[in-house]
């Protein structure tokens, strides 16, 4: 088994992550990573995560792992929008990876 790193990323005060590809005879792992700073989860969204969603979406024929504190209360989803925004946009690509 071996790993690389795959790409990282560091935005001042909103996001830092690291994504690392695990090569194994089975299947491919993709591990990402993320740490949001206390910034607004919109700016976090437009500036970051949608990109690095686009950047994991088109990694095929992977296992694809995305972990980190996102400082999102997601017992918020129901009457926050910008929380609401960021569960659509993480469960989308869940559905179509």
């Amino acid at each position: 088994m071996r790993f690389q790193e795959l790409f990282s990323k560091s935005i001042h005060n909103i996001s830092e992550s690291i994504f690392i590809e695990i090569s194994n005879e089975d299947k491919n792992v993709l591990v990402g990573c993320i740490y949001r700073h206390h910034s607004e989860i919109s700016e976090f969204i437009e500036q970051y995560f949608e990109d690095a969603l686009i950047k994991v979406s088109k990694e095929k024929n992977k296992i694809c792992t995305l972990l980190g504190d996102y400082n999102v209360d997601l017992l918020q989803v129901g009457t926050h929008s910008d929380t609401c925004d960021f569960y659509d946009l993480l469960s989308e690509m869940v559905l179509n990876h």
